[in-house]
């Protein structure tokens, strides 16, 4: 029987779908890793108030895309760290702090 070793890509994003499932955030959907095309996918849900994607290129390269009212409409921003993604996240859909969530490093995605 053969086993596969995860790519560093999927791990990351193994690890950043734990962090959406261990604060709720993957309902009604979300918290899966998917390969789509050149990166992978991890979706994120808040009932009412939030849809998210979150696109693990790699590394250095992670693109986080909001819609909803906890966003007032929609966010776009690319992390260059698996760190500051999670810590995004964190600010802003665990501890409701906006303030913390926007000062976290982030390239906004070209239009």
């Amino acid at each position: 029987m053969s086993t596969t070793t995860p790519s560093p890509r999927q791990q990351l994003a193994e690890r950043i779908a734990e962090f959406i499932r261990e604060h709720d955030l993957n309902n009604p959907f979300g918290g899966e890793v998917r390969k789509d095309g050149r990166y992978y996918a991890v979706m994120c849900a808040v009932p009412r108030y939030l849809d998210g994607l979150i696109r693990v290129y790699g590394p250095t390269f992670i693109l986080v895309e909001l819609q909803g009212p906890l966003v007032s409409g929609a966010y776009r921003g690319i992390y260059q760290s698996e760190a500051d993604a999670p810590a995004f996240l964190k600010a802003l859909l665990v501890g409701h702090d906006e303030d913390a969530a926007y000062a976290v490093p982030a390239k906004p995605e070209a239009a």
